[in-house]
């Protein structure tokens, strides 16, 4: 089996409450004291989402059958490894305030690993970018340096760490 060198995309508070050892290595991880979650949303028979407890707008939001990413993201992450996700775009309300974002697209992974899944015949060569459990976004180790910096640039308060161990036990 080849290296399992796989990086997770997360906020950076998301690795607050962890233990040195289960971290091996954080790539431009941007300190910040306050802990914010993710939205919750849930999806409207015409497409649409609805926030259904606010938060902050993450550039990723996973949930029930849903896997929202921000424009700017998606784009990036497509030139460096394309033909990996698929998205159409899609309108968040907030019915409350009658706020909407349009910056969101709801996005397909044609690669996918489900939980508890033998990762041991999977390919992690070259730049490539996994949905894992339906709620993280994975990526190889080449593809986490190539968007090193425009993470950095466009979400400072996101990193990705070298965690994917964690997940499959």
């Amino acid at each position: 089996m080849e290296k399992c060198n796989l990086y997770y995309f997360c906020h950076s508070l998301d690795l607050k409450d962890w233990d040195e050892g289960e971290v091996k290595q954080i790539i431009d991880l941007e300190p910040d004291h306050d802990q914010e979650f993710g939205a919750d949303l849930i999806q409207q028979e015409n497409g649409e989402f609805r926030v259904s407890q606010i938060g902050e707008f993450r550039p990723f939001l996973a949930g029930y059958q849903y896997t929202l990413m921000d424009q700017h993201l998606f784009t990036a992450i497509n030139q460096i490894a394309p033909n990996q996700i698929q998205g159409s775009p899609t309108t968040i309300n907030r019915l409350a305030t009658k706020e909407k974002w349009e910056n969101y697209l709801n996005v397909n992974f044609l690669n996918a690993i489900k939980q508890n899944e033998d990762i041991e015949n999977l390919s992690f060569n070259g730049k490539k970018v996994f949905l894992y459990a339906d709620s993280f976004i994975i990526v190889t180790k080449d593809l986490a340096l190539e968007l090193q910096e425009f993470i950095k640039s466009n979400y400072p308060k996101y990193c990705f760490t070298q965690s994917f161990p964690l997940f499959v036990g």
